[in-house]
């Protein structure tokens, strides 16, 4: 009985290790993305140009980074349903970000290039003549966006994987408003907007 006895606590206290172990590296020890709470404004050549920056805030690296911005606008011409447009941040659609490396490494904060609103499309014919006009001449700014509809948000998500277990991962900013837009670069050494 005596042995019986030790053999089911041997069970529960390895399946109890078992799982904290498992809760370890999959809950504490992972990677995690944090999204700076503001969109950063500067002039490029007299035009606007929008930038966001995040860093991985965890204790694992991130590899093969896909980034998706969509802006979403709904009551456009009083039509109910949402409108979604996807915002490159790059020429090239697919490109990808290698890696992320976690917080205690110097590469887990990175600046994206400036958000290609003219590379998105905004030319279609549910959008307001003038949006289409200032598209066409590349005037458009992310302040006309927000003024669409009757309700408007923008949000960057992020696919990647964690490089220790494999799996994949998505990560979601909030959602922007037209207050989230402020005037200045970021700190090179942070997620904050250096103003004046």
């Amino acid at each position: 009985m005596g042995q019986l006895c030790n053999i089911i606590i041997g069970v529960i206290t390895g399946l109890i290790s078992s799982f904290l172990v498992w809760w370890f590296l999959f809950h504490f020890l992972v990677p995690k993305i944090k999204f700076s709470e503001k969109i950063s404004k500067t002039k490029e050549n007299g035009k606007p140009t929008y930038k966001f920056k995040f860093e991985n805030s965890g204790r694992r690296k991130l590899i093969d980074l896909q980034i998706n911005i969509r802006f979403r606008v709904k009551g456009l011409e009083n039509d109910p349903n949402w409108k979604v447009v996807s915002i490159p941040f790059s020429k090239d659609k697919n490109e990808q970000i290698p890696f992320l490396s976690s917080a205690k490494d110097t590469n887990a904060i990175r600046e994206l290039r400036p958000l290609l609103i003219t590379d998105a499309q905004f030319n279609q014919d549910n959008f307001p003549p003038e949006i289409v006009e200032k598209f066409g001449n590349q005037t458009l700014s992310l302040e006309d966006l927000f003024e669409l509809g009757t309700e408007q948000r923008l949000q960057i998500n992020i696919f990647c994987y964690d490089e220790f277990s494999g799996t994949r991962k998505l990560f979601s900013s909030k959602n922007y408003k037209r207050d989230d837009i402020l005037e200045g670069k970021f700190d090179k050494n942070s997620l904050n907007i250096i103003t004046g």
